[in-house]
């Protein structure tokens, strides 16, 4: 019997998906008021017959903060995956979250040690893992050093490892494993699947730095959950490993250059510059220009109490929006498929088709996420101009007294 903990967010879901396939007996912890329907729904992406193989999970009540819940849920149980956790960034649930995560992990590696598990793995966070101090790669040997920069979740699941390394002093087999940001089909409303929500929204551009991610389904996975369907076809899949998600997004970045031109005289003088501003989204093809110029000219007569302004600002913005159907279909897309077909009519892009023609495309099959944002040339230019004149009189018998139009 397996147990695993978290089994009603995204990892576990799609754990629990990955268990029964194998025909494994299953066992999920869930909370009392915890809702199943988005789990069943990762089910029903995978399965035809979902229902059946979502009957097959044994549910139960307890809450990992519960010593006799867990204890009871881990009856004849001999391997464990511990995914529950809090994740939370708000400074206000810091110590809220250190509290669950660690006494959570606690319990469950009590109780396994009681029943005597065979395997216990905990699914710890890339967070609980040192910082690089020469830009190399992070791993499991880089050496953790105090920081009071760490944050709360940092903290919290480093002191959970800590509860997993004395189960494991205690006689426990257990692996800990610690992945960077998960992604995959999921809520977008919730966790790191939200991303997918704010580019679709219109987040272009991010803040420099780099980050991991990985899928919760690889291709190999995608291949033999097929298999397992009774209407499966073979020559339905193809021979590559697509990750379609990394074919649509880039690193995003800009460039802004400035140039100007400035000079007085007595009674005159002038100022231009020349601004051009150019960025590149985080999905490819998303792109934004700007070019400016501005012009100041500034006139003095009679001693200056008379002055002269003349400003001009001249504005083209063009932006090229990049189709963000795209977003969905790489998550849709069937990762054994190419991005490129010699035979295709679709300008070379591998699509689902019957034929040969271009009406023979299959409509109601996922669109290669490339070519849709190759072949979408969806720009718009626009032209503004900001221009004012400015009149400023001193008066000469009472200097206090201006006259000031625009």
């Amino acid at each position: 019997m397996i147990l695993v903990s978290g089994g009603t967010g995204m990892l576990g879901a799609h754990l629990l998906s990955e268990l029964v396939m194998l025909h494994e007996k299953v066992r999920a912890i869930k909370r009392t008021n915890s809702s199943l329907a988005q789990v069943k729904k990762i089910f029903s992406y995978r399965y035809q017959n979902f229902e059946k193989i979502f009957s097959q999970i044994e549910w139960v009540d307890a809450d990992i903060l519960d010593a006799e819940s867990v204890n009871a849920a881990m009856e004849g149980v001999d391997k464990v995956y511990h995914c529950a956790a809090m994740v939370s960034f708000n400074p206000a649930k810091k110590y809220q979250m250190i509290d669950i995560n660690v006494k959570g992990t606690a319990n469950m590696v009590n109780s396994a040690i009681a029943v005597g598990v065979k395997m216990f793995c905990h699914v710890s966070s890339i967070a609980a893992l040192g910082e690089s101090e020469n830009e190399m790669p992070v791993n499991e040997e880089t050496f953790r050093k105090p920081n009071k920069k760490y944050s709360g979740y940092s903290i919290s699941k480093y002191r959970s490892e800590l509860e997993v390394w004395r189960g494991i002093s205690e006689g426990l087999s257990a692996v800990i494993v610690n992945p960077s940001v998960i992604l995959g089909v999921w809520d977008w409303k919730n966790g790191s699947s939200g991303i997918f929500k704010k580019v679709y929204q219109g987040l272009k551009f991010y803040t420099e730095g780099v980050t991991g991610y990985v899928d919760v389904l690889d291709v190999d996975q995608f291949r033999s959950v097929v298999q397992t369907d009774t209407n499966y076809n073979p020559a339905l899949l193809g021979n590559s490993k697509t990750d379609w998600q990394k074919e649509i997004y880039t690193n995003g970045s800009g460039v802004i250059h400035n140039l100007t031109f400035s000079q007085g005289f007595n009674t005159f003088n002038y100022r231009i510059s020349l601004n051009h501003t150019f960025q590149n989204g985080i999905l490819r093809t998303d792109t934004y220009q700007r070019d400016a110029l501005n012009l100041a000219l500034t006139k003095r007569f009679l001693d200056s109490d008379l002055k002269l302004t003349l400003t001009s600002k001249g504005i083209v913005d063009k932006n090229r929006f990049a189709n963000r159907g795209a977003i969905g279909a790489a998550i849709a897309m069937d990762p054994t498929q190419p991005i490129y077909d010699p035979t295709s009519p679709f300008d070379g892009y591998f699509e689902f088709r019957t034929g040969n023609e271009i009406g023979d495309q299959i409509v109601l099959a996922p669109r290669n996420p490339v070519a849709l944002l190759m072949q979408d040339d969806n720009r718009a230019k626009n032209k503004r101009n900001i221009s004012n004149f400015n009149v400023d009189y001193k008066f000469w018998f009472l200097k206090e007294l201006k006259f000031n139009m625009n």
